[in-house]
């Protein structure tokens, strides 16, 4: 009688465990990339806020959300107060005004880096607190994506 010991794993068994694995990362990577936008939205939302924050405290000390050119009627801005260093900011989004006058202002979060494509585009905030975004993609709102 011939003994025939055999160690290790089949092709089949091998080819099996790929597919299973296969399967698993086709799951997971689209829910790991999803999560790690959603992340970085959220830096993005913070970052809003707290810039408007500091427009209300330039607001109150100021009277005005820039600095208002002298004798000009009606009032107008002759210069805009510098937007603080976001702590804790990935470089994934760039924070800018999209509008600003003596009375009101409106701030935006344009996308970077990683965040280009994302489909939730540029987020804005305004001096009455209204969110929005700016070219959303299919799929995506306001409301999703705030």
């Amino acid at each position: 009688m011939t003994r025939n010991d055999q160690n290790g794993f089949t092709l089949l068994e091998l080819m099996i465990v790929v597919a299973i694995i296969a399967i698993l990362a086709a799951i997971a990577l689209p829910s790991y990339t999803s999560s790690i936008s959603n992340g970085r939205r959220s830096e993005a939302r913070n970052g809003l806020l707290n810039l408007a924050q500091f427009m209300e405290r330039f607001y109150t000390e100021q009277m005005a959300y820039c600095a208002v050119a002298a004798g000009s009627s009606p009032p107008t801005c002759s210069s805009t107060p510098s937007l603080p260093a976001q702590p804790n900011a990935t470089g994934n989004y760039t924070y800018a005004f999209q509008s600003i006058t003596p009375t009101s202002f409106s701030l935006q979060a344009t996308r970077a880096a990683q965040q280009t494509g994302d489909g939730c585009g540029d987020f804005t905030l305004d001096n009455l607190g209204v969110k929005g975004v700016n070219s959303p993609a299919t799929g995506f709102s306001t409301a999703t994506c705030w």
